[in-house]
């Protein structure tokens, strides 16, 4: 193995070579950093996150670029595959979101939208939002930036609390709480800022009277009405029509009487202060009679102003019936009103204050507290961030802190981090069962809208026609700190938990410091989060926090303890004094999906030794004396825990091969979860308390160097270099051609077929669904359209189904006995929602594009890919019946597979639960293969069908919760003849000891291509 240092990629448009280390505390624009010394790092699937030596500033970088697409233009690149010749293809950075750190300062921005942003990506999803961004940043109405991130740059994390926070613990505000805030003072310090934002109103745009310009507004809101029709329009609205009705008369009458029609400029002294204090009067008093009933009126008013303003910036305009937005000039046209905005957060914080249990031994909270996204009453804090008032200074950019006082965010104070860790899945992947999560937000469903998956239709309004796990659709990636909680040298043993796992998501500005990891715990101004759902709405998701149960709050975490993440698994050593053992503890957790409780598991059973803590990652590490010749047939080394990319645990040890025989290195490894991937106990098994079982499958063992051979595979124990599966199929039905034959299975299992606008849009597969354009359309002045056919795009005309190609891409599979099936080409595809309006007729043109994809790219030995892609034939044409989708979420399921040697024989017998139509798609084939000093030695590879037999037939399906061993009825036996030139190895790996030696592995297919080893493999 090589190692190679971490050098930043050139940006692909412009060759820039970026620095090392980059920080957005200070500019938009980032600035780079001296070289920094890490004292800690974590990888996950491509990430890295590193801790500073002596700080707790974190960094985090990506290692390969996330996204690659067809075309990349703009002013300052033009790169397209079909266009010449290239050594890759064009890369599509990455983006992520924070805070702001020029929003409040005064004098222009040292940059606006990042030029990266403002390039074209030829439509790729992974860029579909930023035209939206780029509008949200040219108009400056919030304090957020985004981080264009490039490839193997460390970037400094944000974890400063953003400003502009909205939760809905702001909004349970009652009809008591308005009435102490929205007194006759206030009322009337807001009357009088309106007052003078309406004189710069009207004096800066209006030259005119007041009666016109209403009568104007009526007009150009109620076209072809005559005014003085309007009481008649209004009567058929009832008492809605009653009170515009009465709201015209009153506006009318005070125009006459109050104002000089041809005096508008002088509008300040046509309301004079004795008006301000009978409205002042005369609200406060509705408030107090009234309650939220008093609001009709002013909400009323304002809005009267909203559109006004509108109409007279210009911001909003009609144009052949199409409405026309502006924005950058309607969020000029509204200012700011002080005492409003001060009374709205007193509103919201006597909302906060009943949603958030104040500190221990105090019965309500210290003055201004809780902020918006306070910390959890219990835990220790420290002042952050603040924002402090100003006025802008005539002439000078910037935006207000709308505030009388200054605001502060509060974070969690830790002592000491123990531990780092990043879990991160990519956007293309698809989630399987095997990667845990029990609760999803996007796949739960909503009792209120008839248990339909709402938040993923949500999601496929915005993003497009997917359906997939939380994570897995648009990619996350989550950041994990374990810590010791307080400050350095306190005592902490009056917190209800000593010590803490913090996380935040890449997307700082959303999580916007770092939470507690607790499903309901600390959600105080979070949005969207999946924990937020649980606090507020628990029965959506058949979650209680009554059954929930955390190691850290019984005690059973301490300094010894260690953290591995990967993917949203996180897992957690401990010792649990009562039973004098150290145990493993587990959840999946991330912004989007939960379990309903953390999971134990006991280590295998060895004698158990901690390691020093600095070396226990250590890829050459020295054992204590104890584990190389202690008196025990095994040990294991408990702070050792890690995670594989699979969900694999392994942790170090050693171990005799006989009770004769000297202590051996090597790993314990063990499947996270199951064969059938159920977490035990089940959901409605959980107490509240810790379980009284935890998981149980059986540990593995093999040597250190088998270890590290086999570890070169990305699934332990699969030794296949490319893991090309796929999440769903189609079954299918070949049709007679124009010829009227049918075309043969063989013909045409071998090739990849497509399927887009060359076939008619009656025969293509298509999605009959809607969702949302990011991209505003503009007319040559800028202003963005407000119709239908700009926001909204309906996919059933487009050419294709991906959103990635202007082709959907197949291959058709045979797999017996099940049939034909036709899985995605381009795994990206994989994640699609089925084709509608099943089952469908269409034709599959043959397709030749990967022939232009060099062998090279895929060992990144270089290599160049040349338009126009070859065709080495004219390609065929097949009509097939696409006649339903099914979707496959659960690897092999084999609970126990058993090797022994017979002879010139092997006997192969394998257990799983299923019915017989379950194994014909679970299990398609099975493999057997070892690994020497050579590599990778196959021995076998045998489809299922026929070469396994079922010894006997179930009565009935196992229960739900079976646990206990599978009888003959659920046992497969095939027997292999082994070659003679063979055998000699074959006797050598397939034995016990050979299994440790040589890692010799069973492993299982399903049809399409997910594969998995056995709970427990035995080889006699």
């Amino acid at each position: 193995m090589s190692w190679h240092p971490i050098r930043p990629l050139p940006e692909p448009c412009t060759g820039e070579i970026l620095p090392a280390f980059v920080s957005h505390d200070e500019w938009r624009a980032g600035r780079p950093l001296e070289t920094v010394r890490f004292d800690m790092l974590a990888v996950g699937r491509g990430r890295i996150i590193a801790k500073e030596a002596g700080t707790d500033r974190l960094f985090h970088c990506v290692i390969d670029e996330l996204f690659r697409g067809r075309r990349v233009s703009g002013a300052d690149c033009d790169v397209d595959v079909n266009v010449g010749c290239r050594s890759e293809d064009p890369p599509i950075p990455g983006f992520y979101m924070k805070l702001d750190p020029e929003y409040y300062v005064t004098g222009p921005p040292s940059l606006v939208v990042p030029p990266a942003a403002q390039r074209d990506y030829a439509g790729h999803p992974a860029s579909a939002r930023l035209p939206a961004f780029a509008e949200l940043l040219e108009l400056g109405a919030a304090d957020v930036m985004i981080v264009l991130q490039r490839a193997r740059t460390w970037y400094l994390v944000d974890a400063r609390s953003p400003r502009s926070i909205v939760g809905p613990e702001d909004l349970q505000f009652t009809e008591a709480d308005f009435r102490s805030v929205f007194t006759e003072q206030v009322i009337r310090d807001i009357l009088n800022a309106a007052l003078s934002a309406a004189e710069q109103m009207l004096d800066g745009g209006v030259g005119r009277g007041i009666e016109q310009l209403v009568e104007g507004q009526l007009r150009q809101f109620l076209p072809n009405v005559p005014i003085e029709g309007l009481r008649e329009s209004f009567a058929a609205l009832g008492p809605l029509g009653d009170f515009l009705d009465g709201l015209v008369k009153a506006v009318v009458d005070w125009l006459a009487g109050g104002v000089a029609p041809w005096l508008a400029e002088l509008i300040a002294n046509a309301v004079p202060n004795t008006l301000i204090d009978t409205l002042a009067e005369t609200v406060a008093r509705s408030i107090q009679d009234e309650g939220y009933g008093a609001l009709v009126l002013p909400a009323y008013v304002a809005l009267g102003f909203l559109l006004y303003g509108a109409r007279v910036s210009k911001a909003i305009k009609t144009e052949a019936g199409v409405f026309l937005l502006d924005p950058r000039v309607l969020a000029s046209t509204f200012p700011e009103n002080r005492p409003l905005s001060d009374a709205i957060a007193k509103l919201m914080l006597l909302s906060r204050r009943r949603e958030a249990t104040p500190p221990p031994g105090r019965s309500e909270w210290p003055d201004g507290m809780p902020t918006p996204n306070q910390p959890p009453g219990w835990m220790p804090t420290y002042l952050h961030t603040r924002y402090v008032p100003r006025d802008r200074e005539p002439g000078t950019l910037g935006h207000l802190a709308v505030a009388t006082s200054p605001e502060e965010r509060f974070a969690i104070q830790f002592s000491k981090v123990l531990d780092l860790g990043v879990g991160y899945s990519h956007w293309t992947e698809q989630w399987q069962r095997h990667f845990g999560g029990e609760i999803h937000s996007l796949l739960a469903t909503r009792p209120i809208f008839q248990q339909e998956q709402y938040n993923l239709m949500q999601y496929r309004l915005l993003n497009g026609p997917v359906i997939d796990g939380d994570g897995f659709n648009d990619g996350t990636t989550n950041f994990y700190m374990l810590v010791k909680l307080g400050v350095a040298g306190s005592d902490d043993t009056a917190l209800p938990q000593r010590y803490a796992i913090l996380w935040i998501d890449e997307q700082t500005y959303f999580t916007q410091r770092w939470r507690l990891l607790d499903p309901t715990e600390d959600v105080l101004g979070d949005l969207f989060s999946l924990a937020h759902s649980l606090k507020r709405n628990p029965e959506w998701f058949h979650f209680s926090r009554e059954r929930f149960w955390s190691p850290f709050t019984d005690d059973l975490v301490n300094d010894n303890s260690r953290m591995a993440v990967r993917r949203q698994i996180v897992a957690v050593t401990g010792y649990n004094r009562a039973d004098q053992r150290h145990e493993i503890y587990t959840i999946c957790f991330n912004y989007g999906v939960s379990d309903h409780t953390w999971r134990w598991r006991r280590y295998p059973a060895a004698e158990q030794v901690i390691v020093e803590a600095a070396t226990a990652q250590d890829a050459d590490q020295d054992f204590p004396t104890i584990m190389k010749s202690g008196p025990a047939n095994a040990y294991v080394a408990v702070n050792t825990l890690d995670l594989r990319d699979d969900t694999t645990l392994h942790v170090r040890g050693t171990k005799r091969a006989r009770a004769d025989a000297p202590l051996r290195a090597g790993r314990w490894v063990q499947r996270y979860l199951p064969a059938d991937c159920r977490h035990v106990p089940a959901p409605h098994q959980l107490t509240g308390g810790k379980p009284k079982a935890g998981f149980g499958h059986a540990w593995d063992f093999v040597s250190e160097t088998a270890y590290r051979r086999a570890d070169q595979f990305y699934q332990f124990g699969v030794y296949e270099p490319n893991i090309d599966s796929r999440c769903q199929y189609y079954e299918v039905e070949l049709l007679p051609g124009e010829d009227g034959l049918v075309p043969n299975v063989e013909d045409v299992v071998g090739s990849v077929w497509r399927n887009d606008g060359e076939s008619s849009p009656v025969e293509r597969l298509h999605h009959n669904t809607t969702n949302f354009v990011w991209t505003p359309t503009k007319n040559d002045s800028g202003m963005i359209e407000l119709s239908g056919r700009a926001l909204l795009r309906d996919r059933r005309t487009l050419p294709t189904m991906s959103m990635y190609e202007s082709t959907t891409r197949f291959r058709i599979l045979e797999r017996k006995p099940h049939g034909l099936i036709a899985v995605f080409y381009d795994k990206r595809d994989d994640e699609l929602q089925p084709a509608s309006d099943l089952p469908h007729e269409t034709v599959f043109r043959e397709d030749f594009e990967d022939a232009a994809i060099p062998t090279e790219w895929e060992n990144e030995t270089g290599g160049q890919a040349c338009a126009p892609t070859p065709i080495p034939r004219p390609p065929r044409t097949i009509r097939c019946l696409v006649k339903r989708n099914k979707r496959v979420l659960h690897p092999p399921i084999v609970r126990k597979a058993q090797v022994v040697v017979r002879g010139v024989n092997l006997s192969i017998s394998f257990w799983t639960p299923q019915t017989e139509d379950d194994v014909n798609e679970n299990v398609w084939k099975v493999s057997l293969a070892a690994i020497d000093e050579t590599g990778v030695v196959p021995i076998c590879s045998l489809t299922r069908h026929p070469n396994f037999i079922r010894r006997g037939r179930p009565d009935a399906p196992l229960p739900f919760d079976h646990a206990g061993e599978l009888g003959d009825e659920w046992r497969y036996d095939g027997l292999y003849k082994v070659d003679p030139k063979m055998i000699e190895r074959v006797n050598r790996f397939c034995t016990p000891a050979g299994h440790v030696d040589y890692a010799t592995s069973l492993w299982f297919e399903d049809i399409v291509g997910h594969r998995s080893v056995a709970q427990e493999t035995l080889f006699g």
